[in-house]
């Protein structure tokens, strides 16, 4: 299966400066980031064939706009600089994402064709779920020296590059669960 996604976002919200505003300049939140979101998803869905069932997808995306979020223009709206917009990566924005959940479930009665000791079924009713998800890193401003007043008023030390600029490293995670139901029967 393949599917493509394209979406503009207009009317953000964006913290801005009111400029010769009286008595005197002030901030205020104004509706003026855009920005969009593309991409690609290609999946393959495997159903339950003997034991496994498995589901594999990847998503090609491109993310960028004025900003990220609603305080994204906090260093800009410091500096006292006009109310520049300047497409950048979202800090959301994630380019590649590999998505993978493989299933194996041993059925029981007729259904069972694992290990047996008698009669009894070593691995009826039990499966194994395993999920793993694969992504590219996100966006991040990089800084030409780290301060401590960048924590508190972001936008305060020099980027090294631009906004969003740099990258963080790929991600990697693998969830995993085995699990076995029991019949229960009353009376």
């Amino acid at each position: 299966k393949i599917s493509a996604f394209y979406k503009e976002q207009r009317d953000m919200v964006q913290l801005v400066n009111v400029f010769q505003a009286y008595p005197n300049t002030y901030r205020s939140f104004g509706n003026r980031d855009f920005g969009t979101i593309k991409g690609m998803t290609v999946s393959h869905d495997l159903r339950r064939t003997g034991n496994i069932r498995m589901r594999v997808s990847y998503t090609l995306q491109f993310a960028s706009g004025t900003g990220s979020d609603a305080t994204s223009a906090l260093g800009l709206v410091n500096s006292g600089e006009p109310n520049l917009r300047t497409i950048f990566p979202y800090s959301f924005d994630q380019r590649h994402a590999f998505n993978i959940v493989v299933d194996y479930r041993y059925g029981t009665g007729k259904d069972y064709n694992g290990p047996k000791i008698g009669d009894f079924e070593v691995f009826g009713n039990t499966g194994l779920n395993i999920v793993t998800n694969i992504g590219s890193g996100t966006p991040y401003s990089g800084v030409k020296q780290a301060r401590g007043e960048a924590l508190i008023a972001p936008g305060s030390s020099p980027l090294d590059g631009t906004l969003n600029g740099s990258r963080k490293p790929w991600t990697y995670l693998v969830e995993a669960q085995l699990d076995r139901n029991f019949m229960l029967e009353f009376g």
